[in-house]
């Protein structure tokens, strides 16, 4: 009974509006986020919007970069590249194709698999083409 009651005081404690931490002795109030602050959803978009330029020509220099090692067969350094190229927050379905065929090439195929799944749902004709041909590979194993 005494464990019921502790819990439900525990609970309640949890759920009440005033969250506090204990420092030493002295209680300190957390402070209290709107999560759908408009002002800051507005600051992000314009942050976004104003850095967009700047993240393309990024997304162009690690693609060119993927791209590159792809051609040499250094498929890790590929799929950094890639994976530096997505962080921009820059898409495209054949960023995501370039991957997949790192990975393939590697043998990760449920990796080159989720890439080509990706990249097709973007539009990606190669990931589409890849993804089938990768079906019929796993298939045959």
């Amino acid at each position: 009974m005494k464990k019921g009651i502790m819990l439900i005081m525990m609970c309640a404690a949890t759920l009440s509006g005033q969250a506090q931490i204990y420092g030493y002795d002295q209680a300190i109030e957390l402070p209290k986020a709107d999560l759908y602050d408009m002002d800051m959803v507005n600051a992000y978009a314009n942050a976004l919007r104003e850095t967009a330029p700047r993240r393309q020509q990024f997304f162009r220099f690690y693609s060119d970069k993927a791209m590159e090692a792809g051609i040499e067969k250094q498929w890790e350094l590929c799929i950094y590249y890639v994976d530096k190229a997505l962080e921009t927050g820059c898409h495209n379905g054949d960023i995501y194709y370039v991957r997949g065929l790192a990975n393939e090439q590697l043998g990760r195929l449920k990796d080159a698999k989720k890439d080509y799944k990706t990249g097709k749902k973007m539009g990606s004709e190669y990931a589409a083409n890849a993804l089938e041909e990768l079906k019929e590979k796993m298939k045959r194993r």
